[in-house]
């Protein structure tokens, strides 16, 4: 669940948009862990908790289809978070938008049919995310 400001900061990155769409997945996915534990630090919640957060929510608890789905792609979520935090030695609910953005970064593969960001948008002088 990204704030209207997490929303901004993405949008003004004008990253190509594959890699868009992986920061904005890991981005609501991150906030939604958040918001699970209901805290910004320590580890991700248990597939557990997670399953009762999702079968809590109204709007998708009458659908088991989805909600099956949604819990298993939270958990696997929150094992990348868990491996990419261990590579940053911090936790995975404490883990920002920029670390995202910089493990997007890292692992970027070139490709000639990824559509290359506006020559004029340089994200770099706003690497940093918005506060919590």
């Amino acid at each position: 669940m990204l704030t209207t400001d997490d929303q901004h900061w993405i949008e003004s990155l004008c990253l190509p948009p594959w890699e868009d769409h992986q920061l904005r997945l890991l981005a609501h996915g991150l906030r939604t862990l958040q918001t699970i534990a209901a805290r910004r630090q320590g580890e991700t919640p248990a597939s557990a908790t997670i399953q009762s957060w999702v079968m809590g929510q109204p709007q998708i608890a009458a659908d088991p289809g989805f909600t099956q789905a949604f819990v298993r792609e939270l958990v696997v979520l929150g094992d990348q978070l868990d491996r990419l935090a261990t590579n940053r030695s911090v936790t995975p609910l404490s883990l920002e938008l920029a670390d995202l953005l910089a493990w997007i970064e890292e692992h970027r593969r070139p490709s000639p049919n990824l559509v290359e960001p506006d020559p004029g948008c340089d994200h770099r002088d706003r690497i940093s995310a918005p506060s919590p």
